[in-house]
């Protein structure tokens, strides 16, 4: 932008923005619609400068003067300072939980098969579901990741209290792409899975990891158990940084 002019935002209210009708909204509502102060001549001032802003010989920039610079629905803002998350930023619903059991140990709701097979919620009559995107798919029991990033996956499985002792399992969280199996077959060994041994109640393990996804790739939760029955069970899924 052209030296000639300056605009002085004022710094305890934050502009934001996640695209561009974010920004000419900005302008078109604001009382005093960024009135810039001359500093220099203006005989040369004409056009788009830095292609970013079309600055008119009034000193005034109106919303029709906007043009899009890489503003991306993939960055994600905040509302205010406090910053709580806007509904349409997409950190605000890159995230998902499911779970299955109501926390009785004494229930037997899953069993987790031998071989690295992926926990089919949706065959279960009493799972729970909160997924503010829209990123569950209830055939394949996995969540497709809307953007580019880092995620933290957490999962969570509890034994039923009558368990025989001594029976091996383990959970972990991954993604088909990860493991190159299709959408629905789980995933395999490695240093993110975790391993278990049952004893005589109130078995339990809690894996978490944080990994690298792209878009599109496929998350889920996978188990490998000497057909150990389970009362409870849960995944959690956040986007903590975008690439």
């Amino acid at each position: 932008m052209s030296s000639d002019y300056v605009r002085r935002f004022p710094t305890d209210t934050p502009i934001l923005v996640t695209t561009p009708s974010d920004l000419t909204s900005f302008i078109t509502t604001e009382s005093d619609p960024l009135s810039w102060s001359k500093t220099g001549d203006q005989s040369s001032l004409s056009g788009t400068k830095s292609g970013s802003f079309g600055l008119s010989t009034s000193g005034t920039i109106s919303a029709s003067d906007i043009t899009d610079t890489g503003l991306t629905a993939s960055k994600p803002v905040f509302t205010d300072a406090n910053k709580k998350l806007t509904s349409t930023s997409p950190l605000y619903a890159a995230f998902c939980t499911i779970s299955y059991g109501s926390g009785n140990g004494g229930e037997h709701n899953y069993t987790l098969t031998t071989g690295f097979a992926q926990v089919d919620f949706s065959s279960l009559a009493n799972y729970t579901l909160l997924d503010p995107g829209s990123h569950w798919d209830t055939t394949y029991n996995d969540y497709t990741c809307p953007v580019a990033g880092y995620y933290k996956i957490t999962t969570k499985v509890r034994v039923s209290d009558d368990a025989n002792s001594g029976s091996s399992y383990g959970i972990g969280g991954g993604t088909n792409e990860e493991f190159s199996t299709s959408r629905g077959e789980g995933g395999g060994d490695n240093a993110a899975f975790i391993w278990g041994e049952t004893s005589t109640y109130r078995n339990g393990l809690l894996n978490n990891r944080i990994m690298h996804c792209s878009a599109g790739d496929h998350i889920m939760m996978y188990c490998y158990s000497d057909d150990v029955e389970s009362s409870d069970g849960y995944m959690a899924i956040e986007l903590l940084y975008i690439d």
